[in-house]
């Protein structure tokens, strides 16, 4: 009589290594609510609207790392047109401080290196949602993390 295969040594130890390799793979690239993102958090920059960002461990392959998440509220409360330059003037100016105070490895930065800001859709501004969430990217990838854990930045402040 023939064993059934999962009975097999052979095929059971196969399996567990096939789940293990699954569930590396699966802890590596994870999907995260918008609202649960830190700063810090490495991500595949979405190619369009989004709730849900593919975040990735920093030594992983990545293009986009979060610096900082903040809420600028418009002046009358509704969602800011495109032509409101003193409400976006703030809204990247945060963030440009952000990556300047934030980014400590500026001297391997790829040529494509660049900042941007997230900001809530208007649907998701009239459900509450102020977070602007900037960033750093590079459409060639990035390697590692830029950004300073606080211990980095008081050393370097002090």
């Amino acid at each position: 009589m023939k064993a059934f295969p999962l009975q097999d040594p052979k095929v059971l130890v196969a399996l567990a290594f096939l789940l293990v390799v699954a569930i590396g793979w699966v802890r590596d690239r994870d999907t995260t609510s918008n609202a649960e993102v830190r700063p810090g958090d490495c991500f595949i920059v979405p190619d369009e609207e989004f709730d849900r960002t593919e975040t990735t461990p920093c030594d992983a392959a990545h293009d986009g790392q979060f610096v900082s998440l903040y809420s600028i509220d418009s002046a009358d409360g509704e969602y800011p047109a495109d032509d409101d330059e003193g409400y976006w003037d703030r809204v990247f100016q945060r963030c440009f401080d952000d990556v300047g105070d934030a980014v400590v490895r500026q001297t391997d930065l790829p040529d494509d290196f660049d900042w941007n800001v997230f900001v809530p859709t208007e649907d998701g501004w009239r459900d509450g949602d102020r977070t602007m969430m900037c960033y750093v990217y590079a459409e060639g990838g990035l390697e590692g993390s830029f950004i300073a854990t606080i211990a980095e930045r008081a050393a370097a402040s002090g």
